[in-house]
């Protein structure tokens, strides 16, 4: 559906009167919904005709158009960007040291959504080296957050808070424990541990220099915690054993009142394990952060370019702009001619979802 959306305002127009067209944002990580009666197209005329929020939307739709940097199924086979069978090397792998499954799924994420934002490129550029540069004593939980997951995931969640009914539940469950009441105590305090832990690590990035996107989330942290339903999380950190009552609540506020928040900072923590993973392997293989450049003409220059899967690999230099883009590759076989497109490739791709690259 991304796709047919992208066309079809390549073609200079959307007609959304018959049917709802989801348009999922790249780059901001929600989803833009765009409603029956809506009709956009690139012709002044019309745009004049439609109010200031119709012409709005339109503008958010070219903005994300010109953000895309669009990869095919076929480039990523060819570039390896992912284990084509079970054993097989893959980029994606190599960057995989996520501890969380949440992690892992938000480095799936980042690679299959690959974009050309100055602004998000240098973002994520600079978080990975903040990591990279920084001692960060912060290691993700994997157990707990896979059963937080478990337990968000829930059915049959309150919608109003009844201490009667908590007192009620907590009746039963003394003297014969029911699944859903042991994944719902148990989920509950691991989401406490979880969040509390997030808070303290961002408090203390706050006394180094942060780059832009981890004072984002470092301010998105702190402000969450002002709210009132989250005051009482920092105070039952300590606490062993929670009453039926705060049991009652927290689950009101963690799968329904404010479960969108919620799933905004599990993915800060998730994020946060991606960075670290990546910083690592930046650290260890000798990769270099990539330096966006802003300008009206593209070029490419690329500095002891090599290749991550081969062993002892020959670097190699490569600089493309308007007036020279062009190569002539020639050499015997086996010399390495396949391995030198690849790794161009790999290059420009990393490059453009804020990742290392492996050059100087």
């Amino acid at each position: 559906m991304k796709q047919q959306c992208f066309r079809l305002l390549q073609a200079g127009e959307i007609d959304c009167k018959r049917s709802r067209i989801y348009l999922i944002l790249k780059n901001y990580d929600y989803a833009l919904t765009l409603k029956p009666n809506l009709y956009f197209s690139t012709e002044k005329s019309v745009i004049k005709a439609v109010s200031k929020s119709r012409y709005r939307r339109y503008k958010i739709l070219l903005k994300a158009k010109s953000m895309l940097f669009e990869a095919d199924q076929q480039t990523y086979i060819d570039l390896d960007l992912f284990p084509q069978g079970k054993g097989s090397s893959s980029i994606f792998s190599l960057f995989d040291h996520t501890i969380t499954s949440g992690g892992n799924s938000r480095l799936e994420y980042f690679f299959k959504n690959p974009f050309s934002e100055y602004e998000l490129l240098n973002d994520r550029k600079n978080s990975i080296l903040f990591f990279q540069h920084n001692n960060i004593s912060f290691v993700p939980d994997k157990v707990k957050t896979d059963f937080v997951e478990h337990y968000l995931l829930q059915g049959d969640y309150p919608t109003v808070f009844s201490g009667f009914r908590a007192y009620e539940k907590a009746i039963f469950n003394f003297f014969k424990e029911s699944n859903a009441h042991y994944i719902i105590s148990r989920g509950i305090r691991y989401l406490i541990d979880l969040l509390n832990d997030l808070y303290l690590f961002f408090v203390e990035t706050g006394k180094l220099e942060c780059p832009s996107l981890i004072s984002k989330y470092r301010q998105t942290i702190e402000s969450s915690f002002r709210l009132p339903e989250f005051s009482i999380i920092k105070s039952l950190q300590k606490r062993k054993r929670l009453y039926p009552h705060e049991i009652e609540r927290l689950d009101l506020i963690f799968r329904y009142t404010m479960k969108e928040k919620i799933r905004e900072l599990l993915t800060i923590y998730y994020d946060v394990d991606v960075f670290i993973s990546v910083a690592s392997v930046a650290e260890k293989r000798g990769f270099s952060l990539p330096e966006y450049v802003k300008q009206s003409e593209s070029f490419i220059e690329l500095t002891g370019l090599t290749h991550p899967f081969p062993e002892n690999p020959v670097g190699n230099d490569l600089f493309f702009n308007p007036g020279s883009n062009m190569l002539f590759l020639s050499g015997p076989n086996m010399a390495g001619k396949s391995t030198l497109l690849k790794s161009i490739g790999v290059a420009v791709f990393l490059a453009h979802i804020g990742f290392p690259v492996p050059a100087l």
